[in-house]
């Protein structure tokens, strides 16, 4: 109730749906899933791993920012899962 309240004395509409979530964050300029810069900075730090012999926490960010993609395979294309693979090793 609090939150409604907020919304409503700052002249925000209250969504109904995901959509109209969505649509009032854009409004307002906020990143909507799955369209952030997250993605990209967990990616980045996954490769800082590798880098510095972190194999396990590669592992766990890279399956992190895979999921991230917002397409039907989960994010993990046959370069991905060969890179994953190799981390198991």
């Amino acid at each position: 109730h609090e939150l409604m309240a907020r919304a409503q004395s700052q002249c925000v509409r209250i969504p109904g749906t995901i959509e109209e979530a969505q649509a009032v964050l854009r409004e307002r300029n906020l990143p909507v899933w799955p369209h952030t810069e997250a993605a990209g900075i967990v990616r980045d730090a996954a490769r800082v791993c590798v880098d510095h012999g972190m194999f396990v926490p590669a592992r766990t960010l890279s399956v992190a920012a895979a999921r991230m993609n917002d397409s039907a395979d989960g994010g993990i294309d046959i370069v991905q899962a060969q890179f994953l693979r190799s981390l198991n090793t």
